[in-house]
């Protein structure tokens, strides 16, 4: 989130082609992003999807969770504030080995080590400094990617992308419920 690195006008200009293509609904699964959420929400001729706001409603109100992302995201604080407001008490490890290995597990997703980046990701979750942690907000798109089946049966893990995408279709197909979203998502691909 460094000015250099500063992406805005790029988003901006991704807001400006769907204006022109007549979208009903856009939906960003990039988490960084939604840094500039305000910004692009106001030039977008249509509704856009808050990923954080997506993913705070699979939670109840008082309910703990451990969010999970990037240094950007997390310092940026949008997940932050959507947990807040919907009264979802969020801790935020900030402790540099939590975050390197977050950053080391993303790295391996990107590079197709998936094996590797869920046999870091089980160390983390069960012998790491997230042991105690019994709901995690996954708010980085290759941290859904290094999940095992095994994490999955000892933990609740929100999917911040798999949120957002069934906002996306029960906003656009409001008689889909968001059970059968998820339903038809988690299905296999043939």
């Amino acid at each position: 989130l460094k000015r250099q690195d500063d992406p805005l006008e790029t988003l901006e200009r991704g807001i400006e082609t769907l204006n022109t293509m007549g979208v009903d609904l856009i939906a960003i699964p990039c988490n960084p992003s939604h840094h500039w959420y305000d910004q692009l929400a106001r030039i977008s001729d249509v509704p856009i999807l808050h990923i954080a706001q997506a993913s705070v409603r699979a939670l109840e109100p008082g309910q703990e969770v451990c969010l999970l992302a990037t240094r950007g995201t997390l310092k940026s604080g949008f997940y932050q504030r959507a947990c807040a407001k919907r009264s979802v008490r969020c801790r935020v490890p900030m402790d540099d080995e939590t975050l390197l290995a977050l950053e080391r597990i993303i790295a391996l997703v990107k590079v197709g080590s998936r094996q590797a980046a869920a046999q870091s990701f089980r160390r983390l979750l069960f012998s790491g400094p997230l042991n105690k942690d019994k709901t995690l907000l996954l708010g980085c798109t290759e941290l859904p990617l290094a999940v095992d089946p095994l994490m999955r049966e000892h933990r609740c893990l929100v999917d911040a992308t798999l949120e957002l995408a069934v906002a996306a279709v029960t906003q656009l197909r409001p008689e889909i419920t968001r059970e059968n979203a998820i339903a038809s998502a988690m299905r296999p691909l043939r």
